[in-house]
């Protein structure tokens, strides 16, 4: 098995979309080394925050931070949750998903690695 490296995996949310709490749980799910999910929302109140706690209590070896924005000081609130949760990500490589993208278990395998780029096989 060659050597993986750690990864950030970075979700922002808002609200909860049709079928949010399977698509979470795929990435949850990754079969993959060592890698964290962070999530973003802008709001304290928002319900996609309840769907994160209960993927995280069903798949507690799994880093997670959960990151409330506020708003932003832009105009772009995704950008800024992005950028936010870039600030936060413990490992120098990073994979975005937006809350509609669900995941093969297998799908972090499939990305590969150098010094110059990152692609999916």
């Amino acid at each position: 098995m060659r050597h993986r490296v750690p990864i950030s995996i970075l979700k922002p949310l808002s609200g909860v979309d049709e079928g949010l709490e399977t698509n979470l749980r795929s990435f949850f799910a990754q079969q993959y080394g060592e890698f964290e999910i962070l999530f973003a929302v802008h709001d304290a109140a928002d319900p996609a925050i309840a769907l994160v706690e209960g993927c995280g209590a069903e798949f507690p070896a799994v880093p997670t931070q959960l990151i409330i924005s506020g708003d932003p000081p832009y105009p772009n609130a995704k950008v800024y949750s992005l950028d936010r949760m870039l600030e936060a990500a413990r490992h120098e490589i990073v994979v975005m998903g937006d809350s509609d993208v669900r995941v093969s278990r297998s799908c972090s395998k499939r990305l590969r690695v150098n010094s110059r780029t990152s692609a999916w096989d």
